[in-house]
């Protein structure tokens, strides 16, 4: 009776509401500039920034904290942890996050953000980011220009591979539009000093 139609009411709203409205519910705040959904792991952040829409603007905030984590498997995804394709997506970051792989056979991720056509990513704040990839190459960065906008306000960026035979970068630009407003990058030569050379690294 009663509990069969919320059964059912339940279920027929789980078809009919847009994708990722759902899922928007297990992160702290909405997305606005406002009340930005706030992230603590790896998977939060993921999820987030899948609710990136097109013309519109999302925010996201690192919660302020320390965190070390390894990221998970993901056979459908052999380049890029989070690859942005829509919208303007605002990044503040705060405490210190690092993001890593410990051996190849675990992640082919060579890259945190993939920044292609059709998106934007701003990062601020006073926190830091840091990739740890395994991928051979000098692609392996934190973020990936690859056809969109990345504007760096302020924060710092870092890639420190774990293994001695990768080179890393902060940023790795192929193609589209890269600014600078402020900000601290570093990067990580083969034999895993910090260079200046590697921090910013452009293929284009």
């Amino acid at each position: 009776s009663c509990l069969c139609f919320a059964c059912v009411f339940i279920f027929a709203l789980g078809i009919f509401l847009p994708e990722g409205a759902l899922k928007a519910e297990a992160l702290s705040g909405n997305g606005t500039e406002a009340s930005p959904y706030v992230v603590s792991n790896f998977s939060e952040l993921r999820e987030a920034c899948a609710l990136a829409k097109f013309g519109t603007h999302l925010y996201i905030e690192f919660e302020n904290k320390t965190v070390d984590e390894k990221l998970p498997f993901d056979a459908t995804t052999l380049s890029s942890a989070i690859t942005l394709q829509n919208g303007y997506v605002h990044i503040k970051l705060k405490g210190s996050y690092t993001f890593r792989v410990n051996h190849i056979t675990d992640s082919l991720y060579g890259q945190l953000f993939d920044v292609k056509y059709g998106a934007t990513l701003y990062v601020s704040g006073d926190g830091k980011l840091s990739f740890s990839p395994m991928l051979t190459g000098a692609s392996n960065s934190v973020i990936k220009v690859n056809g969109g906008n990345v504007i760096i306000e302020s924060g710092h960026l870092d890639s420190h591979p774990l293994n001695w035979t990768v080179a890393g970068s902060a940023i790795a630009y192929e193609r589209g539009n890269f600014t600078v407003n402020d900000g601290v990058f570093t990067g990580y030569s083969y034999e895993g000093t910090p260079t200046s050379t590697e921090a910013v690294y452009s293929s284009a």
